[in-house]
């Protein structure tokens, strides 16, 4: 699969509200979830998966674990283009793309395994946030899971997931950063 990286002013205006409702100074809670006790059961989860990771970051986000899993695609987007170059750069073989996350989710012509890492701290907007809870919620089909992980995600962010027809599977419990999800109603 080829890298895209979009430049359009449609999608630099997108971009910019985006950027309006989160912080983008990237905080990477990658090397915690690549050292949690949750790491066996999520490669299974991604095993030959079409992966999403929003706010994949600079350092390419799960890139790693998809290749590790054997995925059947990773995408990673960031409404930093800065960060996606530089991931473009760091893994050829993936696709990253320079776009908010709402609109992608909403246009995607398939069905993605969502995650993402370090992300729900960065967003302020409330509102914003809720719109992408929402937009993971409609793509998420009955059965299928949701990886998460921020710093407290469990005791800031699960309950919101929860409330749109989630359940957490597994979690970790002791420090609350990592839920793996799934999609119940």
């Amino acid at each position: 699969m080829s890298n895209v990286l979009y430049y359009s002013s449609e999608q630099r205006e997108r971009i910019r509200k985006a950027e309006q409702a989160c912080n983008t100074a990237y905080a990477n809670s990658i090397d915690f979830l690549a050292r949690s006790a949750l790491l066996s059961p999520i490669m299974e989860i991604l095993r030959c998966k079409n992966i999403l990771d929003i706010g994949c970051g600079k350092e390419g986000g799960l890139a790693f674990l998809a290749e590790r899993t054997k995925a059947a695609s990773y995408t990673g987007i960031d409404i930093d283009n800065l960060s996606v170059e530089q991931a473009k750069s760091k893994y050829p073989q993936h696709t990253f793309i320079w776009d908010d996350p709402i609109f992608f989710i909403e246009k995607a012509d398939r069905e993605y395994t969502i995650v993402s890492t370090g992300l729900w701290d960065l967003i302020r907007d409330e509102t914003y946030r809720n719109a992408l809870i929402d937009k993971i919620a409609q793509h998420t089909k009955k059965g299928e899971f949701t990886i998460h992980s921020s710093l407290n995600f469990t005791g800031k962010y699960l309950g919101l997931f929860l409330q749109r027809g989630f359940a957490e599977v597994m979690g970790d419990r002791f420090r609350g950063r990592t839920s793996i999800m799934q999609k119940i109603a």
